[in-house]
C-alpha cells in the first residue's frame, strides 16, 4: 500500500487526519489564491506572474546555495 513511516507516521489514522486537514485547510487556500491571481493579472498575462514569480525562487535559492558555500569554506579554512 504506502510507507507510513516515510513521512513519519506511527499510526494509519494520523495519516487520515493529516489528509483530512490538508483537504480543509490548504486546497481551498490554493484554488482562492488562483482565483486572486486571475482576478488581479491583465487577460493573457496570467502566466507571465507565476512565472516570474518562480524565477524570483529559483534566483533566491541560488544566492541561499552561494551564500551557505562561502560560510562552509569560511569555517573550513584556517586563520592566516
Amino acid at each position: 500500500m504506502f510507507c507510513l513511516h516515510a513521512k513519519r507516521y506511527h499510526n494509519k489514522w494520523e495519516f487520515w487526519v493529516h489528509k483530512a486537514l490538508y483537504e480543509l485547510f490548504q486546497a481551498p487556500y490554493f484554488s482562492y489564491s488562483q482565483t486572486v491571481m486571475a482576478e488581479l493579472s491583465p487577460p493573457g498575462f496570467d502566466f507571465m506572474v507565476r512565472i516570474r514569480l518562480r524565477q524570483i525562487a529559483r534566483f533566491r535559492t541560488l544566492i541561499d546555495l552561494c551564500l551557505s558555500v562561502c560560510l562552509s569554506v569560511c569555517m573550513t579554512c584556517p586563520e592566516r
